[in-house]
């Protein structure tokens, strides 16, 4: 539409400049409204509104050297105001910037022109959002007559937003393979907030652990927008491997995950799934279409679900996903699964995953509460009970409880649907949510998953959001006897399932020789058997019974004479609703002696991080949700120096010469405490082996479980075993 085409109704919008975005960029956009033939009486609003799941700075208004400083400016003689409010308008375009008519009024043809990083004061502009995204909208509405009701222009001003600078590659592997089988691996050139380079073109050898001569090489073409998957590989002796990818000039270089090859077949194999998660149709980004082929593209999935929220899919919205489901289902190579959130508040039941063995399923929606059409509202089912009342008996539908924004309602599990929960993903850590069934007695396996809303399923960052998205999201590993539906909805019932926080490690644990999951009647302990093949040095590895931990494997211990580390963690979260994430921007200070290095651990978002340091003090921004973060301190001091802490709600401090085994500060919340300990410099194993036998069992039935921390801040935890005391 040209300048001097007639003005639609309500207005028309532009933003400038136009072009590509690059994700995390900072710049100035104009966006320029032309009011449409109504006006906008005095008392008239209008809204720049985002989605709930955009990350896009947010717009402040009396800060010029600051970033983020907006401006807002008008043509004519009305007098504007602005502010941004995050519940300005409904589900998923939450956020905007309102811009009220206060005195006067804007007449047709009149403008407004918002400029989004306006660096007239020195400040550096606005930070564009960190993850790609083909159509980002600016979506400008307007209330012409100050009613209150708001009427979305016809035609929405976008940008399109691609992957910055290679910063990384990213290799990800099958876990199990067998001599001379074919398999093929994603080897994915990310920027630094984990999205694909789009403008990535260098060669990339892909090596074998001592290999004299490369596996294969590549060279990646613009189409490619920097992820490429090497096809037709094969390992000629059985062993763990684990490649190596290099581009050409050395300035990037990644190392997969473990790859166990088997001289024969085994019985079961691990396969690697994300089965949450939802596109631009309801609260996340991007299209069905681009959620599964990034899954299989880029992240390497061996399986997949989509899971949009239950209140806003149309029919429309469902007919899209059944046949994405049945056009990507590709037995043996990509499985996919179809789903849906019932997404009825926790008092009615809470976050649910609904999923079917088949390409096709009845929608039995929570509620209508986004949906115009409601010719179909007999069919919602609410509370859960109702739900399960209407799938009973059959063996080709599950649950998956979950924490999201609402977290599930452990009240109306049910056993014979709900053979696992959902203890991670980008909205967090919930420990707490395993202790609870735990508690309660259920046989319920525990399982990560992404709940992606970024349009990057299998491989999600921390992005956040006006959405929490504080973490990487997590990944559900399964051992099936082959890549079929029915081979795995085999697994998650035996509950042969286990969860990480994003990365591929290997976990085997299993008690009298009975996998995890499963359930076994003894009169003493179990004998309980781990192994564990990190992508990363292990830092922790320890067995729990029910929330107890009852052992920790020694993975390094201090020697004598030899200066450990100060290592300080702080985790949990606030509360376990919706706004749980615990703020824990802090410093820390040292009485006497000298701070001569330190490190992080296991901070996630790229912008969060030590911010200054000195000799004896540290700041650091940082927030948890129910995840670790922490510092690892070099330190040169006398026994009697004092540190003290001071980080969200944990103020304490100790002489180092008292600190022994390790301290916690307890700090109320869902988990939050601190931990202090003395950990041994150098490097640690990236796998383990191990048994253990209770010395101490309970009287009771109890559950045991394998919890996996690595340097890096990756995690892994099995599901339980189940085990009944014989009397």
């Amino acid at each position: 539409m040209s300048k001097d085409d007639p003005i639609p109704v309500y207005g028309r919008a532009v933003v400038s400049p136009a072009g590509d975005v690059v994700a995390g960029s900072y710049g100035t956009w104009r966006l320029t409204l032309t009011v449409g033939k109504h006006g906008i009486d005095d008392s008239g609003r209008i809204l720049i509104a985002r989605r709930m799941a955009a990350n896009w700075g947010l717009p402040q208004f009396d800060r010029p050297a600051e970033a983020e400083y907006t401006t807002v400016t008008a043509s004519g003689s009305a007098v504007l105001s602005a502010r941004y409010d995050p519940r300005a308008y409904i589900r998923p375009w939450r956020g905007a910037v309102v811009i009220d008519v206060t005195d006067g009024a804007l007449c047709p043809g009149d403008t407004v022109t918002v400029t989004f990083g306006d660096t007239c004061g020195g400040g550096p502009g606005s930070q564009s959002q960190t993850f790609r995204q083909e159509r980002y909208e600016f979506r400008v509405l307007v209330d012409a007559h100050g009613t209150g009701q708001y009427v979305p222009l016809a035609q929405q001003p976008w940008v399109r937003i691609v992957g910055a600078e290679a910063a990384r590659l990213r290799l990800r592997c099958p876990s199990e393979v067998t001599v001379g089988e074919e398999f093929a691996v994603a080897v994915v050139a990310e920027d630094r907030y984990g999205n694909p380079a789009d403008g990535f073109t260098g060669r990339v050898d892909l090596w074998a652990e001592g290999g004299e001569q490369p596996l294969a090489t590549h060279r990646y073409a613009p189409a490619e927008r920097g992820a490429h998957r090497f096809e037709g590989l094969h390992l000629a002796a059985p062993g763990n491997y684990r490649l190596q990818a290099r581009e050409s000039t050395g300035a990037l270089e990644a190392v997969g995950n473990p790859i166990v090859c088997h001289a024969a077949p085994p019985e079961q194999r691990l396969f690697w799934g994300d089965i949450h998660g939802q596109t631009g149709a309801t609260v996340g980004t991007g299209t069905v279409e681009e959620y599964f082929t990034f899954g299989r593209q880029v992240a390497a999935l061996d399986f997949i679900a989509h899971c949009a929220n239950d209140f806003q899919i149309t029919e429309e919205h469902w007919q899209e996903t059944q046949e994405g489901v049945r056009r990507h289902h590709d037995p043996g190579r990509y499985v996919t699964f179809l789903a849906y959130e019932w997404s009825g508040t926790t008092p009615v039941g809470g976050d649910h995953n609904v999923y079917f063995r088949g390409d096709q399923g009845v929608l039995h929606r929570s509620s209508h509460w986004q949906i115009a059409d409601r010719s179909d509202e007999a069919s919602d089912r609410s509370p859960l009970s109702e739900l399960q009342r209407q799938l009973s008996g059959r063996d080709d539908v599950m649950l998956l409880p979950h924490v999201g924004g609402r977290h599930a309602n452990l009240d109306f599990l049910d056993p014979k649907l709900t053979p696992f929960i959902e203890i991670a993903s980008v909205h967090g850590v919930f420990e707490w949510f395993a202790h609870e069934a735990l508690r309660r007695g259920l046989r319920v396996g525990f399982v990560a998953n992404s709940d992606d809303h970024s349009g990057r399923p299998g491989a999600t960052y921390p992005s956040g959001s006006d959405i929490h998205f504080g973490m990487r999201g997590g990944l559900l590993a399964a051992y099936a006897t082959e890549l079929t539906r029915e081979s795995l909805w085999e697994a998650f019932f035996a509950r042969r399932c286990y969860g990480t926080t994003g990365e591929r490690i290997v976990l085997r644990f299993s008690a009298d020789g009975l996998p995890m999951g499963s359930e076994l009647r003894r009169a003493g302990a179990p004998e309980l058997a781990a192994e564990v093949l990190g992508t990363a040095p292990l830092e922790t590895v320890e067995v729990l019974r029910g929330a107890e931990v009852v052992y920790r494997h020694p993975l390094a211990k201090v020697l004598p004479g030899e200066r450990p580390l100060l290592k300080l963690t702080w985790e949990g979260a606030r509360t376990r609703y919706r706004r749980r994430p615990t703020i824990w921007h802090g410093s820390l200070r040292l009485s006497a002696g000298r701070i001569l290095d330190v490190a992080e651990f296991a901070i996630d978002q790229p912008h969060e991080g030590i911010v200054s340091r000195s000799d004896r003090e540290l700041t650091w921004l940082s927030s948890t949700a129910g995840d670790p973060d922490g510092l690892f301190l070099d330190i040169d001091a006398p026994p009697e120096a004092v540190l003290q802490f001071e980080a969200g709600p944990a103020r304490f401090g100790f002489r180092l010469g008292d600190l022994r085994e390790r301290l916690v500060i307890e700090a109320g919340g869902e988990g939050q405490r601190v931990t202090a300990e003395w950990v041994r410099r150098g490097e640690r194993p990236l796998e383990t082996r191990f048994t253990f036998r209770d010395p101490a069992p309970p009287d009771d039935d109890c559950a045991y479980w394998l919890r996996v921390i690595q340097r890096d801040g990756a995690m892994a935890w099995s599901s339980p075993v189940f085990v009944t005391r014989e009397r």
